[in-house]
């Protein structure tokens, strides 16, 4: 799901909470920033019209005056469709609002549908196969309440054509990249760019092998752009939160042994660029957890500021990670009933802010003045340990 942790998600939360890093590509679905994105995110807004002779009433993608039920889109897949996916903001397994979800070509004529039953016991979920261009989706509420919706066609493109506007919002990153404490990871070139994916494309950059990364440049335009906003904690319940993602940028482009995969593009190439520095890292800090190594990775190399929309993220960079110094220190101080856990584990968990582009600071966990565990505030904040005495 896209505004709740799912089963993937909710296994990264628990090996980051035991103090693993997790690192997972941040998605090869576009931005916006770069016209490669097909993704809409908003309200559902009645347009007070049908589509053909369905049941139920049309979303309104135009957030303006007029009123536009369709959503341009297209996708050259070749031999194979790619999906495009509803999804709005009930709980996995308790969507209690159905919505309902079209394809139509030019000339209106259905090309394909879902139409699913939501009724209390089943996931917000319509999807859809989407091959070719001058195509158009449309979102119905066949009945329940309006809520906030995504509507993504994973590497199709929302563009305007045929008559229609496209409208699209950033945050097509999703699932267990977006986890709390998972590192997504975007993707610069490292040499050469990919060049155009789908017609119409921007000429992506290119990358400064032999050369080092600098503060100018550009992520591939086919890296998945954030942020990603969270309506329901993994049981279920209101827990609204947005999340910055992606975190950090590694290269891709990369050479490999394999002749398929020589270079390696897109973000599965740039998530192992980043657990193989932290390896390096490791190395020259043995004595570092695997928090601090996470902290002194994150915090250092250099800040890129994207001009497009000022967004900071951080550069992997083995060297300045390498000779950081150790991270500054916070002491929390517990607030708990007199009980001893002595053979359950549990989870402590403080939130640290602090200036963009990340918190800071190693978490004391103490009770009556003993230490009780220590962490190190991760990508989202979250200093978290696991214990099995309190005090």
């Amino acid at each position: 799901s896209s505004f709740q942790d799912g089963p993937i998600a909710q296994a990264v939360n628990d090996v980051t909470a035991d103090g693993a890093m997790y690192f997972s590509s941040a998605g090869n679905e576009g931005s916006v920033l770069s016209g490669t994105s097909a993704n809409y995110e908003g309200d559902f807004a009645d347009s007070g019209q049908t589509v053909g002779k369905f049941v139920g009433t049309a979303h309104d993608f135009d957030p303006g005056p007029g009123v536009q039920v369709y959503e341009p889109v297209s996708y050259d897949g070749f031999l194979f469709a790619t999906p495009a996916i509803l999804q709005w903001a009930n709980p996995l397994g308790a969507a209690s609002d159905d919505y309902d979800l079209y394809l139509l070509d030019s000339e209106g004529n259905l090309v394909g549908f879902s139409q699913d039953v939501q009724d209390g016991t089943q996931d917000p979920l319509e999807i859809l196969g989407v091959i070719g261009a001058d195509l158009r989706l449309a979102v119905v509420k066949y009945s329940g309440q309006a809520r906030y919706l995504q509507l993504s066609t994973l590497r199709g493109r929302y563009r305007d054509g045929a008559g229609l506007k496209a409208f699209v919002t950033p945050g097509i990153t999703r699932g267990h990249s977006a986890a709390a404490d998972a590192f997504s990871v975007a993707a610069a070139p490292a040499a050469e760019g990919i060049g155009e994916i789908q017609p119409g494309d921007p000429t992506g950059p290119s990358g400064p092998f032999p050369g080092v990364f600098t503060t100018s440049q550009q992520p591939e335009v086919f890296s998945s752009d954030g942020p990603r906003r969270m309506f329901f904690a993994a049981d279920g319940s209101p827990a609204p939160q947005t999340r910055q993602k992606p975190d950090i940028t590694a290269a891709d482009g990369v050479r490999t042994s394999l002749a398929d995969f020589d270079p390696f593009f897109g973000t599965s190439a740039a998530a192992p660029a980043v657990a193989g520095a932290l390896a390096d890292v490791s190395s020259a800090k043995p004595a570092y957890t695997a928090d601090q190594l996470a902290y002194v990775v994150q915090n250092t190399g250099k800040s890129v500021t994207d001009p497009r929309n000022g967004r900071v993220t951080r550069r992997v960079d083995i060297v300045s990670a390498s000779t950081a110094a150790a991270p500054p220190g916070a002491t929390v101080v517990l607030s708990a009933p007199a009980t001893a856990y002595v053979s359950v584990p549990f989870t402590l968990t403080a939130t640290v802010t602090s200036p963009a582009p990340a918190p800071t600071g190693t978490v004391t966990f103490l009770r009556d003045g003993s230490p009780i565990c220590s962490a190190v505030a991760l990508v989202s904040g979250r200093a978290t340990c696991r214990t099995t005495v309190l005090g």
